[in-house]
């Protein structure tokens, strides 16, 4: 398994989101202008302002979304399947 600090910002940010709707991280990662391939220890202050304000707006446009937690009994089976596929 690789360290978090050494695992791509997309990977994590994939979390965020329900197992299903990948297409919202593309979408929070491509409105923030970040770069898909970075490392969280790569990114600054102001791109995690970014994610953050980008995020919100999802969850108050998505009812649910701010609720969700991939941990949750119901979903951690299924992002252990999916982190899985992706070798992490």
């Amino acid at each position: 398994m690789v360290e978090v600090a050494l695992q791509i910002c997309y990977v994590l940010f994939r979390t965020l989101f329900p197992h299903n709707r990948p297409d919202l991280t593309t979408y929070m990662v491509r409105e923030a202008d970040i770069d898909p391939d970075a490392r969280p220890t790569q990114l600054s202050v102001e791109e995690f302002g970014r994610l953050s304000h980008v995020y919100k707006q999802l969850c108050d446009e998505i009812p649910g979304l701010y609720e969700y937690d991939y941990r949750s009994e119901e979903n951690a089976f299924l992002w252990r399947t999916e982190l899985h596929k992706l070798d992490i």
